[in-house]
């Protein structure tokens, strides 16, 4: 890029760059200056052989220095504390990332450098092959004057982050030239919004919702590039129904709805509702092979539209989680289905199999949930018990279904296929005897909830492994999904001042009650590989 100054000297031209390599600070340790919005990254890239131990950055006027809880380094100076951000690590090999341990090391002075300095310690690693030192690459606020929940999230074919949620601010940043520039009036306003893939840059962000209260907890991306959203609606005016599956509020007190929009977020292309004479809520949205729509979430309506020809005509009992197929375009509802017992259900999470069979999981409180004789699980565990359901592509059989709990209450928030054909999911369980967990990284129950994770064959026939991941107190795990070399990826929140697997992670202690947490298993689940929280001195939480 080239900037151009104009003086009443004359004009000044410069060149400037997104990063500056340094070259060789120390024996095979190059130095390269990166920026990151406003700020300049240091990274240090390690040859094969070279000793990372070598490296030495001075802090010249440095009046204190110390490494936080957190992992993060302070410098204390005249002017303040400056803090700079905990480092990661890792190694490229047969091109998949592997995480390094690292943390700041403080070193003493030295001859003709007297001044504070620090370098890194780090972890085992493979000398074989070049190792990159790194900070925490970044993160942002996104949100108004008020309360604002991101709950989905979509990575773009070019890298850009879109992200869904619901914002209780009337000045949402970066709505001007957006598909709904205004909050819509209610309570709460759904909303969508476009970041650089570096978070540095909101592209555009736009609300959707009518009157009244709107939520999206669902976001997907179309291979033409659209968003497609799905949520909860108690606005009879929610924009662009017209000429959509459903065009009207289906009455009661929530419907749920699906809307498509241009990629750009700069045009809202259809919206439908979906919902009977009571209450629905959409949690979970994918898109179909064939460019379909398959949505799932909770009903109590009796009334739901197309069921007839579903697996499940009629509603089970109390209220039941359901799903629906619908065109691309929301213009058309092929077919829906009830899914529960005599008691409660709520899906909450859905994907596609490779086979073009639907996976659904959520919670039940149903001990005779339908299709379960022959799972992994064919009773009830006591209180309310995980489930996954298998159902045919057009939603008109029901294949398996499974419970997956123990003796106390346990819920499924997220799902995954594996590329083998298996079943990831991941929750909650409160069961201190949740079956499986032998063998597992972290086979015992460690107090209050628990997150837990568990990996079925694609039948649901057999349980390959469950592992809890829990810390002194509580932890929920909300977001699932498997890295290129089978690793399993698993988000959520925890309130633990002590969470396994954090040594050596991008923050290493809880920062405030509630705290984000991300963790890596084995695909296996056998596993810990790495954990870290992620969150300020607030509440956090990791949704997606």
């Amino acid at each position: 890029t080239h900037v151009t100054r104009f003086t009443p000297k004359g004009t000044f031209q410069a060149e400037t760059w997104q990063g500056v390599r340094l070259g060789e600070a120390w024996a095979g340790i190059e130095v390269e200056l990166a920026a990151r919005g406003r700020n300049f990254e240091k990274l240090f890239h390690v040859a094969p052989g070279a000793d990372p131990e070598r490296i030495r950055v001075g802090l010249r006027g440095a009046e204190g220095v110390h490494v936080a809880a957190d992992g993060r380094l302070i410098v204390a100076t005249g002017n303040g504390e400056i803090a700079y951000t905990a480092p990661l690590a890792w190694q490229e090999i047969g091109g998949e990332r592997q995480p390094v341990a690292v943390r700041y090391a403080l070193l003493a002075p030295e001859e003709g450098a007297p001044e504070s300095a620090y370098g890194f310690s780090l972890g085992a690693y493979d000398r074989r092959h070049p190792l990159t030192i790194d900070p925490l690459i970044q993160s942002t606020y996104l949100g108004g004057s008020a309360s604002d929940f991101v709950y989905a999230l979509a990575l773009a074919a070019d890298g850009d982050v879109l992200v869904g949620g619901h914002a209780l601010s009337t000045d949402l940043p970066g709505t001007a030239g957006g598909a709904q520039a205004n909050h819509g009036g209610g309570s709460e306003d759904g909303f969508v919004a476009r970041l650089a893939g570096d978070l540095t840059t909101l592209r555009q962000s736009t609300y959707l919702g009518g009157s009244h209260r709107d939520e999206i907890h669902a976001l997907t991306l179309t291979a033409d590039g659209d968003v497609l959203v799905g949520g909860v609606t108690d606005s009879a005016d929610l924009p662009g129904t017209a000429g959509g599956a459903q065009p009207a509020f289906g009455g009661g007190y929530a419907d749920g709805f699906v809307a498509r929009l241009a990629g750009d977020l700069t045009a809202l292309r259809q919206s439908t509702y979906l919902g009977g004479s009571a209450g629905e809520f959409v949690y979970a949205l994918t898109l179909a092979a064939d460019g379909d729509v398959l949505t799932g979430g909770f009903t109590d309506s009796p009334n739901l539209p197309r069921t007839a020809g579903g697996a499940q005509a009629t509603p089970g009992g109390l209220g039941d989680g359901f799903v629906a197929r619908l065109a691309g375009d929301l213009t058309d509802l092929r077919q829906s289905t009830y899914l529960g017992g005599s008691d409660g259900e709520a899906v909450r999470a859905l994907a596609q199999a490779a086979n073009g069979e639907v996976l659904v999981a959520g919670h039940t409180g149903s001990s005779d949930l339908p299709g379960t004789a022959g799972g992994v699980q064919p009773v009830h565990g006591g209180d309310a018990d995980g489930f996954v359901t298998r159902l045919s592509g057009d939603l008109t059989m029901h294949l398996q279904s499974t419970y997956l709990g123990g003796g106390d209450a346990d819920d499924i928030r997220a799902l995954a296929p594996a590329a083998d054909g298996d079943v990831l999911v991941g929750g909650w369980t409160y069961s201190s005897d949740l079956p499986g967990t032998t063998g597992g990284a972290l086979p015992y129950y460690a107090g209050n909830a628990d997150g837990f994770l568990a990996r079925l064959s694609g039948d649901l026939a057999t349980r390959l492994q469950s592992t809890y991941l829990g810390g002194s107190s509580w932890e929920e795990i909300r977001s699932l999904a498997l890295a290129a070399d089978g690793d399993v990826l698993a988000g959520g929140r925890t309130n633990s001042p002590v969470l396994p697997g954090t040594a050596g992670g991008v923050q290493t202690g809880n920062h405030g009650h509630d705290d984000g947490f991300v963790a890596r298993f084995s695909g296996d689940l056998t596993a810990l590989r790495q954990s870290t929280y992620l969150g300020g001195s607030g509440a956090d939480e990791i949704h997606a």
